[in-house]
């Protein structure tokens, strides 16, 4: 998922400021300003391992599992109320209704994966 600098900050808790110093210190940049959400997530993830060895802290798996939930609140918020109006936008290539129900079935699969993948991601840290 493209995001803009400003939903990614949004999702990873951090400022804009803090979103230019990672992409300088090796954030991948879909183009300038967008993000791919998911590449931006794993790499903040594993940065913050690394930072975490280098001080010989270990940060705790609570701390992952509460970002993780902050980015499928931010996600989910981002996939509410995008159906009904870019269908409206799309409505030159049929009915809206019907355009809407294919973007909420979509959504609902985005939704579920997120939901799963947050699931297994738990469940590595509980073994």
């Amino acid at each position: 998922m493209i995001v803009a600098h400003s939903l990614l900050a949004e999702c990873l808790n951090l400022s804009g400021e803090s979103i230019r110093q990672l992409v300088s210190e090796g954030m991948p940049e879909y183009a300038h300003g967008l993000y791919d959400l998911g590449p931006c997530i794993q790499w903040y993830i594993e940065y913050r391992a690394r930072s975490a060895g280098k001080s010989g802290d270990v940060a705790p798996p609570d701390l992952y599992v509460e970002d993780l939930h902050q980015l499928q609140a931010v996600v989910e918020r981002a996939l509410t109320g995008i159906d009904r109006g870019l269908a409206e936008d799309l409505s030159c290539l049929g009915d809206p209704v019907d355009i809407s129900d294919r973007l909420q079935l979509a959504s609902g699969r985005i939704r579920t994966a997120i939901s799963d993948g947050l699931d297994r991601y738990v469940a590595t840290i509980k073994e």
